[in-house]
């Protein structure tokens, strides 16, 4: 990362969340990033992947946070995939989305942007099997790029595909875990975002009381064979109830 993208880490993903948020994190989750730093540490050959339930424009910001808080020394550079159609300049209504990827960008984490699996072949969004594997197939030439290069990174996505309508956790898709599939050993660790009150999914939400929460970690292997809601499961007990939807926190082993 250079000086100035560093700097700019240092202001929008450190410090900046704090003045904006009042930020709870619990007494379980600062221990868990403790653990996790020091996982990293130990282990510098491990990708990370970090998945979080996504319910308002500011989430990647305070998720960026929190892996500032494991990983303070920047050992692994951020790639993170944002919705094609969400990203689309033309559209007005996508300004927001655009600015939050500009300022990741600034701060030195790397964007690529792809066709989610339910905009395939749906009418709203046109976007057909053959164009959706010439835009995805950017984002999997650099997870390559760096597998060839055997240097750890990290990926922060959000599993959903899309922002909740109504904060509840959405049915998750597939893609996690192909790309948990393409890069192990990788560490998955999922990072609850929820507001102790009412928030826009729509606005900034500056001022409000937001807690971050770290889930149960695990460490994803070529021996995997469990199937995507076991990992949702994992990120819904880090939220309260009324926010789990279909996952049961009670299926986690």
């Amino acid at each position: 990362m250079s000086s100035s993208k560093e700097k700019n880490w240092d202001l929008i993903v450190k410090e900046l969340p704090e003045k904006l948020y009042k930020i709870n994190i619990s007494a379980s989750t600062q221990e868990k990033i403790e653990k996790l730093h020091q996982y990293l540490n130990n282990n510098p050959k491990t990708n990370c992947l970090y998945y979080f339930n996504h319910i308002s424009y500011s989430d990647p910001l305070l998720v960026g946070h929190i892996i500032d808080k494991i990983d303070p020394n920047k050992t692994r550079p951020i790639i993170i995939p944002v919705s094609y159609s969400h990203t689309e300049p033309k559209k007005i209504k996508n300004i927001p989305s655009i600015a939050m990827i500009k300022l990741a960008g600034a701060c030195g984490v790397n964007p690529f942007r792809v066709i989610q699996n339910y905009q395939i072949n749906n009418p709203h969004f046109n976007y057909d099997e053959a164009m959706a594997q010439k835009i995805n197939i950017n984002l999997f030439q650099e997870l390559k790029k760096y597998k060839k290069s055997e240097l750890p990174f990290a990926l922060a996505i959000s599993p959903e595909g899309h922002r909740s309508d109504n904060g509840i956790l959405g049915e998750a898709e597939s893609g996690m875990l192909s790309i948990a599939r393409y890069i192990e050993p990788v560490l998955l660790v999922p990072i609850a975002i929820h507001y102790d009150k009412k928030y826009n999914r729509n606005g900034t939400n500056i001022g409000k009381n937001v807690s971050l929460e770290i889930g149960k970690e695990y460490l994803y292997n070529n021996q995997e064979k469990r199937d995507i809601d076991f990992y949702m499961n994992r990120l819904a007990l880090a939220l309260p109830p009324q926010m789990r939807g279909k996952y049961n926190p009670s299926n986690n082993h």
